[in-house]
């Protein structure tokens, strides 16, 4: 039986606002728990492959692909079982009478409200696009379809854009390019891109390209990671499919499902460790491979979900994942990664009862011309999506059939790493299908409230495919979805069943003093001949759109006193377990941060290092101290900054 380490002093750092360092060190898990437990252990040794090339924004070596329909396919480990139960769920939904539609699921009154957006990347020829972005505390947006990448400021105009060919500037990319993340690191200020090439042992490759600064337009450091070098007796008749890809105070994660070659079947799943440092300083990447991870039920998981911070901070060292079963199931599988790769990490797996869960049909679409068929759009499997970590519970979202209708919902789950707990509820709508969604949280940032916001993809009978928003309190009572973005029109790429949007990019501003999240995702369009007049519709396709939603009440005059109050102050106070410190630096300085007793005899010391300019939140867990006063002293050289009487209490 695995004991994990005990720490004497918890230290959680959140570096909170303004340019500030960011980090969080993940809570201990106790050993003791009633839920079923597998323990792996990996042999690996630590790799290291050199920077491909160094970016350049005036590289042009091709212009672009896109004049050939692109249109990727993701399987799932057993395709004949998943395409029974659709096929099923397909002919209930034709079947099907209106729905009792539940109106009690409804009990929150706070809606998203969109404060700003924008019309973003967009491909005629393309399916699914795959949306994904990420914001920097500066508000320059990075965002990606799966042929191209646009930089936008937060008013929405162009800085940027390029095809996928022309960004890596890259002669031997010849397969196809696709499956983009973005992802933005709070704790360095940087933005991480990551992109799949070919879909073959011979040509699949995982690029990662690591911004130079927090300006993506100053260049990338680019990786080439050949997946058969991986591991080259395994990979040689093997590829990689669906990276997911988040981040924490020392590493890079990527994980991603592998396949034979020529539709040979699923293989396993797979989780990349990499030193993030080296991919900022444009050094050798020095990465380790988990290739044979087992679930706690014995079984070989599907498409692993690794978790980031979801406030302004980084989890670590280590990190947490989750994964459930395509074609649905009744538990969730959490994975703790308990180190960084040089300190010879495990990943800890623990089966953990949920509410059931089944695939759902595909979904429909509004035909005004009904002469016209162009079919369903497939929802593929149940997969999770998308997840966060904060407050020792991971959030975590995809979509699964709503109120046994055949129709498609939102599966919020709301799991706690501590007491290995998932909570869960299905977000739908009668006649809707509501899926594909990122989650990211709307909680103020001072406080440990578990308010969400979800950003999806919405179609129906009566409506072309769009973006909607819900919002879902602490109490885990979902508000009413908003439309952020109707569709103009039905989609028709394929000439049949389509594609939808396999993913949207969802990230909250970290910096933000109210909640604010930005939201990516697809809605139905077309292209006009203007050279015929009247214009003649020539193609039905898909186009993007970028959201800033806001939540929670918080309007913009209380969002300014949010980021001015408490500049310098220790909460709560008197304390029982967790004490909180913010202090506001002018400039870039070295601090000391320590606990002192009533005679001024140091008792710990609790941080020392640089400080960033700006505000800096720091949470201490007090639970080794005895009951009494202190005093915490933040102090540079011999200047006080902070100095605060303060009562420990058991």
């Amino acid at each position: 039986m695995y004991k994990f380490h005990k720490l004497t002093f918890l230290i959680l750092l959140v570096f909170m606002v303004f340019n500030a360092k960011s980090q969080y060190i993940k809570p201990n898990i106790s050993s003791g728990e009633k839920v079923k437990k597998y323990i792996n252990t990996n042999i690996s040794k630590i790799k290291s492959i050199e920077p491909s090339t160094s970016f350049s924004t005036e590289s042009n070596w091709m212009l672009s692909v896109a004049t050939i329909k692109y249109h990727v396919e993701h399987d799932v480990p057993d395709n004949e079982l998943l395409e029974k139960i659709k096929k099923q769920k397909n002919l209930l939904k034709e079947n099907s009478k209106s729905i009792n539609y539940r109106e009690s699921n409804y009990k929150n009154p706070v809606t998203p409200i969109v404060k700003s957006g924008f019309v973003a990347n967009w491909e005629r020829y393309g399916t699914p696009p795959d949306n994904t972005m990420a914001i920097s505390d500066d508000g320059i947006i990075v965002s990606a379809i799966n042929s191209n990448i646009n930089y936008y400021d937060s008013d929405g105009n162009k800085l940027y854009g390029k095809s996928f060919y022309d960004f890596f500037n890259d002669a031997s990319l010849t397969s196809l390019l696709y499956d983009p993340v973005l992802t933005y690191d709070a704790g360095e200020d940087r933005f991480i891109f990551v992109v799949l090439h070919g879909n073959n042992s011979s040509t699949s490759t995982i690029l990662i390209a690591f911004s130079k600064t927090d300006d993506p337009l100053d260049g990338w450091n680019i990786y080439k990671m050949k997946f058969k070098d991986l591991n080259s007796v395994s990979y040689a008749n093997k590829w990689i499919d669906f990276p997911r890809v988040s981040i924490s105070n020392n590493e890079l994660y990527i994980t991603g499902n592998v396949f034979y070659n020529n539709e040979g079947g699923y293989y396993r799943a797979v989780l990349i460790q990499i030193d993030k440092h080296d991919g900022y300083n444009n050094d050798n990447l020095s990465h380790k491979l988990w290739d044979k991870i087992i679930d706690a039920d014995g079984h070989i998981p599907f498409t692993l979900v690794p978790v980031s911070y979801g406030h302004h901070g980084t989890i670590g060292p280590g990190t947490f994942l989750v994964s459930n079963k395509s074609a649905g199931g009744s538990k969730i599988y959490l994975y703790e990664l308990t180190d960084d790769m040089e300190n010879n990490p495990i990943v800890v797996s623990y089966a953990i009862p949920t509410e059931e869960y089944e695939v759902p049909a595909d979904a429909k679409q509004y035909i005004e011309n009904q002469s016209i068929d162009p079919g369903r759009l497939s929802l593929g499997d149940c997969r999770i999506m998308h997840g966060f970590f904060f407050d020792n519970t991971i959030h975590f979202v995809f979509h699964s059939e709503y109120n046994s209708s055949g129709y498609s919902g939102i599966n919020y789950n709301r799991l706690n790493v501590i007491n290995k707990r998932n909570e869960s509820i299905v977000i739908g709508k009668d006649k809707f299908d509501f899926a594909f969604p990122g989650v990211a949280s709307s909680s103020p940032y001072l406080s440990d409230e578990k308010d969400v916001l979800i950003g999806f993809l919405i179609s129906g009978e009566l409506t072309y495919p769009g973006i909607a928003a819900v919002h879902v309190d602490h109490e885990m009572n979902p508000s009413e979805h908003v439309v952020l973005k109707k569709g103009d029109d039905y989609v028709n790429i394929m000439q049949g069943d389509d594609r939808w949007g396999d993913y949207c990019g969802v990230q909250r501003k970290h910096n933000s003093g109210a909640p604010r999240v930005w939201i990516s995702g697809c809605y139905g369009s077309n292209v006009r001949d203007f050279s015929k007049i009247p214009p003649i519709k020539i193609d039905n396709i898909y186009k993007s759109w970028i959201f800033e939603i806001a939540d929670n009440n918080i309007n913009d005059v209380e969002e300014k006193n949010l980021e001015t109050k408490n500049k310098n102050t220790v909460f709560p106070n008197p304390v029982a377990e967790i004490m909180n410190i913010e202090f506001t630096l002018e400039q870039k300085k070295n601090i000391d941060i320590s606990i002192v007793d009533i005679n001024g005899k140091l008792v710990k010391l609790l941080y020392k290092d640089q400080v960033s300019k700006g505000k800096t939140h720091l949470s201490f867990n007090k639970k080794e101290l005895e009951s009494g006063i202190y005093f915490v002293v933040v102090s540079s050289g011999n200047e006080i900054i902070l100095k605060e009487k303060i009562l420990f209490m058991n």
